[in-house]
């Protein structure tokens, strides 16, 4: 029923489907994580360099999420126009 009842919360939430070209050239909406693996040729690799060599030792952490469930979270988030989904 809880795994029903977050279909639906996400399914509502959803202001409808990202479409089938723009899956296809998700490699061009770097800002975006739009499938399982970044893209279509499974990179699984962003191309954004905001977080450099340089840089990488003053990262702070700006938010988190904890779930309230202790069943694992088995595959990468997807993000669409600022907007992330996980599942579970």
């Amino acid at each position: 029923m809880k795994r029903a009842q977050l279909f639906l919360v996400f399914s509502l939430t959803m202001s409808g489907q990202v479409a089938f070209d723009r899956l296809r050239q998700a490699d061009l909406e770097p800002g975006n994580w739009l499938t399982y693996s970044g893209n279509y040729s499974a990179h699984r690799y962003s191309r954004l360099n905001q977080v450099t060599a340089a840089n990488v030792g003053r990262l702070k952490l700006a938010w988190a999420y904890q779930v309230k469930t202790t069943e694992k979270i088995e595959t990468t988030p997807l993000v669409v126009d600022g907007i992330m989904y996980l599942s579970e």
